[in-house]
């Protein structure tokens, strides 16, 4: 920190320091959001699980099944760690004085907000599935479900902790859309392969 001292004229005056560009200020560290705790980033990806696990009870065969229960914790956690250091790089390059922590607390907190719906929608998808057998719609639609909960509350945060909204934030949540979609058929298309 640099410190400015002014002339005086009778007195001394108070020493004014001035944070060098690019350094955390104090205003900044406010607004940095918790980190989750590993404890509810499991309950987060448990709540995938289960979500998966409720769909895939009507997948034909226990090899399809056990494909379609792995669709969303794959699709979305996967997405997430391949992802993931983009956007913090993406943070420290183009935004050096937010906090390091800003963009890895907003994926937890996507995660955790994934894992909430996913657990959610849960009962409702297994309702569906044993009574229409529409195991597919109901796993596509309750993954699109997931994962727009999660960009949406990363989004938020991110807003919220920087006070604005970056583009490239959005440029990595198509990325991580394409990823997460990649993984997702990847996975997925052994389920199918299996199915009659």
């Amino acid at each position: 920190m640099t410190q400015t001292l002014s002339p005086t004229h009778g007195g001394p005056q108070p020493i004014v320091t001035v944070p060098p560009p690019g350094r955390q200020t104090e205003a900044n560290l406010l607004n940095v959001p918790q980190v989750p705790s590993v404890s509810s980033s499991l309950l987060a990806v448990g709540g995938l699980a289960l979500f998966g696990a409720c769909t895939a009870l009507g997948a034909p065969g226990f090899t399809a099944a056990t494909h379609a229960a792995l669709v969303p914790v794959a699709g979305l956690v996967g997405a997430m760690v391949l992802t993931g250091p983009a956007l913090v790089a993406g943070h420290l390059f183009l935004r050096p004085n937010i906090a390091t922590e800003v963009p890895v607390a907003a994926l937890g907190l996507g995660l955790g907000a994934a894992g909430s719906v996913a657990a959610g929608i849960a009962p409702l998808a297994l309702f569906l599935v044993a009574t229409t057998g529409l195991w597919l719609s109901v796993l596509s639609l309750g993954f699109a479900l997931t994962g727009l909960a999660c960009a949406a509350v990363t989004l938020q945060a991110l807003a919220h902790a920087t006070g604005e909204r970056p583009g490239f934030v959005f440029v990595w949540v198509f990325l991580a859309a394409l990823v997460s979609i990649r993984l997702t058929i990847a996975v997925g298309s052994a389920a199918l392969e299996v199915a009659p």
